[in-house]
Protein backbone atom coordinates (compact mmCIF):
# COMPACT_ATOMS: atom_id res chain seq x y z
CA UNK A 1 0.00 0.00 0.00
CA UNK A 2 3.03 2.60 0.23
CA UNK A 3 4.48 1.80 -2.54
CA UNK A 4 1.00 3.28 -4.13
CA UNK A 5 1.34 6.44 -1.75
CA UNK A 6 4.78 6.65 -3.10
CA UNK A 7 3.88 6.47 -7.17
CA UNK A 8 1.54 9.43 -6.48
CA UNK A 9 3.66 11.50 -5.31
CA UNK A 10 6.25 10.61 -8.00
CA UNK A 11 3.24 11.07 -10.05
CA UNK A 12 2.92 14.58 -8.89
CA UNK A 13 6.29 15.81 -8.73
CA UNK A 14 7.38 14.35 -11.99
CA UNK A 15 4.34 15.09 -14.36
CA UNK A 16 4.03 11.86 -15.83
CA UNK A 17 4.71 8.05 -14.99
CA UNK A 18 5.04 4.86 -16.76
CA UNK A 19 1.74 2.63 -17.11
CA UNK A 20 1.80 -1.29 -17.82
CA UNK A 21 -1.35 -3.25 -19.31
CA UNK A 22 -1.87 -6.80 -18.85
CA UNK A 23 -4.69 -8.52 -20.36
CA UNK A 24 -5.91 -10.91 -17.80
CA UNK A 25 -8.97 -13.92 -17.80
CA UNK A 26 -12.33 -12.66 -16.39
CA UNK A 27 -12.43 -15.88 -13.84
CA UNK A 28 -9.54 -14.91 -12.30
CA UNK A 29 -9.36 -13.09 -8.93
CA UNK A 30 -8.53 -9.96 -7.75
CA UNK A 31 -5.47 -11.17 -5.39
CA UNK A 32 -3.93 -12.42 -8.37
CA UNK A 33 -4.49 -9.67 -10.51
CA UNK A 34 -3.08 -7.42 -7.60
CA UNK A 35 -0.38 -9.50 -7.52
CA UNK A 36 0.26 -8.21 -11.17
CA UNK A 37 1.29 -5.04 -10.00
CA UNK A 38 3.88 -3.33 -10.83
CA UNK A 39 5.11 -1.21 -8.11
CA UNK A 40 7.10 1.41 -10.27
CA UNK A 41 3.77 2.03 -13.08
CA UNK A 42 0.38 2.55 -13.26
CA UNK A 43 -1.34 -0.55 -13.47
CA UNK A 44 -4.21 -1.31 -16.04
CA UNK A 45 -5.85 -4.76 -16.62
CA UNK A 46 -7.62 -5.17 -19.99
CA UNK A 47 -10.39 -8.05 -19.07
CA UNK A 48 -10.60 -10.82 -21.87
CA UNK A 49 -13.63 -13.64 -22.09
CA UNK A 50 -13.18 -17.18 -23.69
CA UNK A 51 -12.29 -16.33 -26.88
CA UNK A 52 -9.90 -13.56 -25.48
CA UNK A 53 -12.37 -10.47 -26.79
CA UNK A 54 -12.06 -7.60 -24.48
CA UNK A 55 -14.97 -7.72 -21.40
CA UNK A 56 -13.57 -5.06 -19.71
CA UNK A 57 -10.55 -2.23 -18.75
CA UNK A 58 -10.16 -2.12 -14.52
CA UNK A 59 -7.35 -0.13 -12.87
CA UNK A 60 -5.29 -0.55 -10.18
CA UNK A 61 -7.55 1.23 -8.13
CA UNK A 62 -10.19 -0.34 -8.88
CA UNK A 63 -8.70 -3.57 -7.59
CA UNK A 64 -7.87 -2.69 -4.32
CA UNK A 65 -11.28 -0.97 -3.58
CA UNK A 66 -12.56 -4.29 -4.93
CA UNK A 67 -10.54 -5.99 -2.41
CA UNK A 68 -11.66 -3.92 0.56
CA UNK A 69 -15.69 -4.08 -0.31
CA UNK A 70 -16.10 -7.01 -1.95
CA UNK A 71 -12.91 -9.90 -0.78
CA UNK A 72 -11.31 -12.46 -3.00
CA UNK A 73 -14.16 -12.10 -5.64
CA UNK A 74 -13.15 -12.92 -9.21
CA UNK A 75 -13.56 -10.35 -12.14
CA UNK A 76 -16.48 -11.58 -13.30
CA UNK A 77 -18.01 -10.99 -9.66
CA UNK A 78 -16.22 -7.77 -9.79
CA UNK A 79 -17.66 -6.83 -12.95
CA UNK A 80 -21.26 -7.49 -12.14
CA UNK A 81 -21.53 -6.04 -9.42
CA UNK A 82 -19.63 -2.69 -11.08
CA UNK A 83 -22.06 -2.92 -14.38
Amino acid sequence: MGDIIKKKYKFINKGYIESKNICVYYKKDLLTVMGLFDKNKYNMFTILDNEMKVVDIVYEEDVIDGLKLHGNITLEEFMKIHE
